[in-house]
């Protein structure tokens, strides 16, 4: 029978290897992530990430010591910060050829996480071993759980198995492709002061994330233009698309624009007992409440020469996706944070009538004074020290200085700052509108 085919990972000789270097020069033990391109079968790396050292402890300085939730929650921040096509592949880890065993047993878990994400496509993770007291460099792959072995590189059923390390002497460039998509949805839902503001929040959440649910549709299902051009053979090769732009840094840029084939269904109006963790409808103290959530996501991804023209489209759609689902977990932690300020608030102050009285007529809940708008988020795109010149981002709230964001993007990343971020037309927010006071900072009632 036919031997299956093990996961290829390629990378840029002179990369890795100055990169393995400079670990035997000053590294006795090393960890982690691994960022690059993944097709199934086949990941490309880009960069080799350190985790930073837990919080409260120091830097492990062997396998035993690695904590693999840490590693496994720098991993997932450094994917937030990554467009569409790029991604967490897995982990390097720097140690003697000892203790590499050990760290594979170490990581299996989180490798068999990062194998079933969405990020991967089917594809392996993968585990670059890098040992101090040799120079041969090793790679293994980890497959998703329901996937035979073979089926995209490494052993089936979540297990660790051999990989191929190729090593070139370049990496092909990535063509990058942008697209602008608007969405604007209306809910409603109803809120019981009564209830804790967290769960408020959760509410208010997950309304909008419902609300929005129709725009994400239809745009999977939009037809694209490239340049202009109607999308012909979507199989056919990024590097066969006509001549495109040139972007600053000499790379292949390409405009995308997406059109649906019917306007998103309407929302309507969330009811109590449609929207997770509100009131019931026959709570006395709930009220109804209207929203908007509306804004232009900007979208970016990136592809190699060989990928598919649909493989790009495809990075494109989910990168807007992943860019919305991400305004929505920080409105959340916000509204959270808020709920917190208001409860320490309660235990300095004690019981106010009249406040009580004012979150009960719907005028105020929540300490925050303001209008009627409360933004989703700002995206703001950083020119990092990346291979294939790839642009991080990140989710900025209103209150964020432009260094919060940036500092999120260095930790996330290990990257150096080579400039400013971009202008404010390459950033956009979105906006969740409200007709009256801010009731819990987000929303107002209507009656």
């Amino acid at each position: 029978r036919k031997s299956a085919m093990p996961l290829v990972v390629a990378a840029e000789d002179k990369y890795l290897t100055d990169f393995h270097d400079t670990l035997l020069r000053k590294a006795p033990f090393e960890v982690g992530v691994v960022v690059g391109t993944a097709t199934p079968g086949r990941h490309t790396i880009l960069r080799l990430v350190r985790s930073p050292d837990p919080d409260g402890g120091p830097a492990p300085t062997s396998a035993k010591a690695v904590d693999a939730d840490w590693l496994g929650a720098h991993a997932a921040q450094v994917g937030h910060a990554l467009p569409g096509g790029v991604c967490a592949l897995g982990f390097y880890v720097c140690a003697p050829t000892a203790q590499l065993r050990d760290a594979e047993s170490m990581l299996a878990p989180q490798l068999r996480k990062l194998a079933n994400s969405a990020r991967l496509c089917g594809s392996a993770a993968c585990l670059l071993a890098l040992p101090t007291d040799s120079r041969k460099l090793s790679a293994r792959a980890c497959a998703p759980a329901d996937q035979p072995a073979g089926g995209g590189g490494g052993g089936g059923g979540g297990k660790v198995d051999v990989a191929e390390l190729k090593l070139g002497k370049a990496i092909a460039p990535l063509h990058r492709f942008d697209a602008l998509w608007h969405v604007d949805a209306r809910f409603s839902l109803r809120l019981s002061a009564a209830d804790p503001a967290s769960k408020r929040a959760a509410a208010i959440s997950a309304a909008a994330s419902a609300a929005l649910r129709p725009s994400v549709d239809a745009l999977r299902k939009a037809i694209a233009t490239i340049d202009g051009y109607p999308v012909g053979e979507a199989d056919s090769a990024v590097g066969k698309l006509p001549s495109a732009i040139v972007s600053a840094h000499g790379q292949p840029l390409s405009r995308v624009k997406f059109y649906a084939r019917a306007p998103p269904a309407p929302s309507g109006e969330q009811s109590a007992a449609d929207a997770p963790g509100a009131p019931s409808a026959v709570d006395g103290d709930a009220q109804l409440f209207e929203a908007r959530c509306e804004g232009t996501v900007h979208a970016r991804a990136y592809a190699s020469a060989k990928d598919t023209i649909a493989m790009a489209l495809d990075a494109l759609r989910a990168d807007a996706v992943r860019s919305l689902d991400r305004r929505l977990a920080r409105l959340r932690d916000e509204l959270e944070d808020i709920a917190d300020d208001d409860d320490d608030d309660d235990e300095v102050n004690g019981d106010d009538d009249e406040a009580k009285d004012a979150v009960r007529n719907g005028a105020l809940v929540g300490r925050r004074s303001g209008g009627a708008v409360h933004p989703l988020g700002r995206r703001s795109f950083y020119e990092c020290a990346l291979s294939g010149c790839v642009q991080l981002s990140d989710v900025a709230l209103p209150d964020d200085e432009e260094s919060d964001a940036l500092d999120r993007i260095l930790l996330a990343s290990g990257a150096s700052r080579d400039g400013q971020p971009q202008a404010a037309a390459r950033s956009e927010r979105l906006e969740l509108f409200a007709p009256a006071k801010d009731v819990l900072a987000a929303l107002a009632p209507t009656a």
